[in-house]
C-alpha cells in the first residue's frame, strides 16, 4: 500500500497542504460514500506513516481494521476508499489553484458565463469593467494578458449576442483584435522555442513549420501598438541563420534596454534564458569574447 495513488499523492503534499486538506475534509460536500471520520482517520494514518522514521510498507488489512472494526475484511471496499480519498486531494488541489490571486480573471469570467446562461440581469457592465482592471493589475505575460482579454472581450460579445437589438458590431472588433494578438504571440513563442531545439538537436521539420520559420511575421499594426513584440521578432529573427550574428545580439540586447520595463519578470527571465543560449552558441562558432557576456548575463 506504501506505492498506492493515494500514498503518493499526500506524500506530495506541502506541511500546509496537510493542513488545509485536513480541514477540508471536514465538509461532506464533495464526498461521495464515506463518512468525514472515516475519510480523517485515513488520512491521519497515512501521515503518522509518512512520518515514522523506518516505515517501509502498512497493509490494506491493518487500515481497514481501523476504519471499520469488527467487518470482514472486503478488497473493493478498501480499494474505494484509497480511490476516494486520492479523489478528495486532488479536489482539494484544484480548488486551492482556482482560488489563488492570479486566477481571479478566470473567476470573474466563469461568474458572468454562469449568471448570463442563468438569465441573470446583474450589473453585468460594472462586472465586465471589474475583469477588465483585474486583466491590467495583473502581472500577465504578454501571451497569458492577449488571451485573457480575449475570453473577456468574446465573453461580452455572447452577452451582447443573446438580447440583440440588431444594432452595433455586437463587440465582435474587440474579439477579433485579441484573438489574432494571442494567436501572433503565441505562435512566434513557440517558433522560437522550436528554433532553439534546433539548435540543440537534429530535428526534421514538417513542411508547414519550415515554411513558418522564415515567413510567419506579426502584423506591423500590432507591433506598432505592443512594441515589446518586437523582442519576440528579434530573437525568431536571430535564431534563423545557420552562422550565429554577434551584431545581431547587440541588436537584441539594446533593444531589451529599451523596452525591458514593458516586460514582466517571468518574460525578461525567457529573453534572457535565449540570451545566454546564443552567446553559447557565439562561443562555439569561435567568438571567445562573449564568455565575458555570458557570465554577466
Amino acid at each position: 500500500m506504501i506505492d498506492s495513488k493515494v500514498v503518493e499523492s499526500i506524500r506530495a503534499l506541502s506541511s500546509e497542504d496537510k493542513e488545509g486538506f485536513d480541514q477540508f475534509l471536514l465538509s461532506p460536500y464533495f464526498q461521495k460514500g464515506f463518512s468525514v471520520n472515516e475519510l480523517r482517520t485515513f488520512f491521519h494514518y497515512i501521515i503518522a506513516a509518512l512520518d515514522a522514521p523506518h516505515t517501509t510498507s502498512f497493509s490494506k488489512e491493518n487500515v481497514y481494521e481501523l476504519l471499520f472494526p469488527a467487518k470482514p475484511f472486503s478488497q473493493s471496499r478498501m480499494d474505494r476508499i484509497m480511490f476516494e480519498l486520492n479523489r478528495l486531494v486532488q479536489v482539494f488541489l484544484q480548488i486551492k489553484t482556482y482560488l489563488k490571486r492570479e486566477n481571479e480573471v478566470q473567476r470573474l469570467l466563469d461568474w458572468s458565463i454562469y449568471q448570463r446562461k442563468g438569465g441573470n440581469q446583474f450589473p453585468y457592465e460594472k462586472q465586465l469593467q471589474k475583469t477588465w482592471a483585474e486583466i491590467e493589475a495583473l502581472d500577465l505575460s504578454l501571451t497569458e494578458g492577449f488571451f485573457k482579454s480575449y475570453q473577456t472581450a468574446k465573453e461580452n460579445h455572447e452577452w451582447l449576442s443573446s438580447f440583440n437589438r440588431v444594432k452595433g458590431d455586437l463587440g465582435i472588433p474587440k474579439v477579433l483584435h485579441y484573438l489574432d494578438l494571442f494567436y501572433y504571440t503565441q505562435k512566434l513563442e513557440l517558433l522560437n522555442r522550436y528554433q532553439l531545439q534546433q539548435k540543440a538537436t537534429l530535428i526534421t521539420p514538417s513542411e508547414t513549420i519550415q515554411r513558418d520559420l522564415f515567413t510567419f511575421k506579426i502584423p506591423e499594426h500590432y507591433t506598432r501598438e505592443h512594441p515589446e513584440l518586437t523582442i519576440l521578432e528579434k530573437i525568431h529573427e536571430l535564431f534563423q541563420p545557420e552562422v550565429p550574428s554577434p551584431n545581431g545580439f547587440r541588436e537584441l540586447m539594446d533593444m531589451l534596454a529599451v523596452l525591458e520595463n514593458r516586460l514582466t519578470a517571468e518574460e525578461l527571465f525567457q529573453v534572457y534564458a535565449y540570451l545566454r543560449s546564443y552567446c553559447a552558441i557565439l562561443i562555439d562558432a569561435g567568438f571567445a569574447e562573449f564568455n565575458v557576456i555570458l557570465h554577466e548575463i
